[in-house]
């Protein structure tokens, strides 16, 4: 049937249908598109946080072992020091108790200070 404008019903529905299979791959398209979106924003990009987050945490943990290793080193050379000092004071006390003993061998008598004296000599060797 002829209208005034002179299209035809035909012609008029397969415009529509057109447009409603242009509307709905425009549909399917968005429908897609937002399932991207819900995957990058819901699954790939929380886990990219969450491994920036891990990493951070990696280095603070070295950085926190490596000031631990470090304070464990002072500690030691510290030890050492003492123990270094300790030993020097002993040497100093048995040295000063050596000079001693030889002072007062000095004064004993010359028999007796030879035999002080000796045994001092082979103790040392």
């Amino acid at each position: 049937m002829l209208s005034m404008g002179g299209q035809t019903d035909i012609e008029i529905d397969e415009e529509e249908l057109e447009d409603e299979e242009m509307d709905e791959s425009v549909r399917e398209f968005n429908f897609w598109t937002h399932q991207i979106h819900i995957f990058f924003m819901r699954k790939l990009f929380p886990a990219f946080e969450h491994m920036e987050r891990i990493k951070e945490k990696k280095l603070e943990i070295r950085a926190e072992k490596m000031t631990a290793a470090l304070e464990a080193q002072k500690l030691r050379e510290e030890e050492e020091r003492k123990e270094a000092a300790l030993e020097a004071k002993l040497s100093d006390e048995s040295a000063t108790k050596e000079r001693s003993v030889t002072e007062l061998s000095e004064i004993t008598k010359d028999g007796e200070a030879e035999t002080v004296i000796g045994s001092l000599s082979e103790a040392k060797s």
